[in-house]
């Protein structure tokens, strides 16, 4: 079941037999999709649609996309339903507010959402089943923090790559099996001693949308660098909030997603330094790269004024114009290199 963004809940998915695929487009040149949606829409958007009408999706039996507040992801649906369909596709609508007062409609677009599984598939999501779920994917949650906060001592031979191989296998793979390669991870991390604290790399903090392209993270790697802390989609927001297992079940669920990390369209720039600030501290990040996604206005506007911000509190920043795909990755190596440089330099002074 293909998962578009990352409020679409992989429990329900799961509860109802389904292995929950996250759709993250492609660093491949986009081609096809030129003839369907304008190219001042971002990356991700052209690049999924690129790769459905490519036939590289033809192995989902549904697809589920969320939020449709978003203005590139309601063409998409519609031109994904009508040049590559799959056997069942839904669409799952999110208030662009976290205010209290668009929670009951999201409880009824949650409920819709599950009607609509249950009567494609002709069976019930019972609470069972969703509670078994929800257990197996908590667990995947708890243990990715355990390996974010293990890693934190243990960067030298944990790199920034290694990192993110991890946490976006967990948005395809069965959870099951992920989970137990997890353990096993963080069990061998747990024995290895943690490295010296001094002369170490300059630890990073990336903020933005998501991150697939592995090479821009092996430059920070090879100049320097280690991102140690993120608020990224494909990052921290994926897996760092958990349902509460005290709730009824499908409950849980829909307040997990109500009330995660929210994105940069549902909050205010404030909220999002705040999620900036708590996860640097977590990451004892010394540095923030602000990976700004083209033609994505949330973070288009905002993320200058927050660079003004982290600026001001003597943090030093970096802001990067960003694809799907790392163009220009000799003007990206200078600009981080140079970058780390003098960011350590700042250090000594």
């Amino acid at each position: 079941m293909g998962v578009f963004w990352d409020y679409v809940p992989e429990e329900l998915i799961h509860a109802a037999g389904f292995l929950p695929y996250r759709i993250m487009g492609s660093t491949e040149n986009i081609s096809e999709a030129d003839r369907y949606m304008p190219t001042y829409v971002c990356a991700l958007m052209r690049s999924a649609l690129d790769q459905a009408v490519k036939g590289r999706y033809a192995f989902l039996d549904g697809l589920i996309v969320a939020p449709m507040w978003c203005e590139a992801m309601k063409p998409l649906y519609e031109l994904w339903r009508k040049h590559a369909p799959v056997p069942w596709m839904e669409a799952l609508d999110l208030p662009g507010t976290t205010e209290p007062s668009g929670r009951s409609y999201f409880f009824r677009e949650m409920d819709r959402l599950k009607g609509s599984l249950e009567a494609w598939t002709g069976r019930e999501i019972t609470p069972e089943a969703l509670a078994d779920s929800i257990k197996v994917y908590n667990e995947g949650r708890v243990l990715l923090k355990r390996l974010f906060h293990l890693r934190q001592g243990r960067l030298s031979c944990f790199s920034s790559v290694d990192w993110a191989q991890v946490v976006l296998s967990s948005m395809v793979m069965p959870k099951e099996e992920h989970n137990r390669r997890l353990a096993e991870l963080a069990k061998a991390l747990e024995e290895l001693p943690e490295d010296e604290q001094e002369n170490g790399p300059l630890r990073l903090h990336l903020t933005g949308t998501i991150v697939v392209d592995l090479s821009l993270l092996r430059i920070i790697d090879e100049v320097g660098g280690a991102v140690t802390s993120d608020d990224l989609y494909t990052g921290v927001r994926w897996y760092w909030d958990l349902v509460e297992e005290g709730l009824p079940p499908f409950e849980g669920i829909v307040q997990r997603c109500w009330a995660k990390l929210p994105c940069s369209a549902r909050s205010m720039p404030n909220v999002r330094l705040g999620q900036i600030l708590d996860m640097m501290k977590l990451g004892r990040s010394q540095g923030i790269i602000f990976l700004t996604e083209k033609h994505c206005d949330p973070h288009t506007f905002e993320d200058p004024l927050l660079k003004s911000w982290v600026e001001k509190k003597g943090i030093p920043s970096l802001q990067l114009d960003t694809e799907l795909a790392l163009r220009g990755a000799g003007q990206v190596r200078t600009r981080i290199q140079t970058f780390v440089e003098m960011a350590r330099m700042g250090e000594e002074k």
